[in-house]
């Protein structure tokens, strides 16, 4: 519902597109501030309190399931490869969906047990874990000058 108002609102207010890519480049700036200014890594620490790999497994499964924009690709890629002369549609679609769902496993899954290997590590390693940190919070802020410079360069 948030997209269809956003939308709505980008049909009835073009130039409010500007706004919302310039308020996006600032939170991301924010955010990236925060992450530089942090004296230590979250979620990092020594003492911070693990859980099993099973347990990441779920949070990350949940997560993708929960992504309204998968959902949309779906509805948006899904029909152009039922052919209604190839037997029934929902056998057809029910085929493609275990594909899907299998590589979304396969990919995802491997994705949540190596970042969950990598917090194990970064823990560690509480230096390069607080470096890990603050290079991402310079990404951020490089994202939002870029974001930035362009949402202006469109005013």
């Amino acid at each position: 519902m948030t997209t269809l108002g956003v939308g709505v609102l980008l049909q009835l207010l073009p130039g409010a597109f500007n706004a919302l890519l310039l308020a996006g480049a600032l939170y991301l700036g924010w955010i990236g501030i925060g992450l530089l200014r942090s004296a230590a890594a979250p979620g990092l620490a020594p003492d911070a309190s693990t859980r099993p790999q099973g347990a990441a497994f779920r949070q990350g499964v949940l997560t993708a399931l929960l992504n309204p924009k998968a959902y949309l690709f779906m509805l948006a890629v899904f029909p152009q490869f039922l052919r209604a002369g190839a037997g029934a549609l929902a056998a057809q679609a029910a085929l493609l969906w275990l594909i899907i769902a299998a590589n979304q496993l396969c990919v995802y899954g491997g994705v949540v047990l190596l970042a969950d290997r990598a917090r194990g590590w970064l823990r560690d390693r509480s230096a390069t874990g607080l470096a890990a940190v603050r290079g991402v919070g310079l990404l951020l802020i490089a994202a939002a000058l870029l974001t930035g410079l362009e949402g202006w360069r469109r005013l």
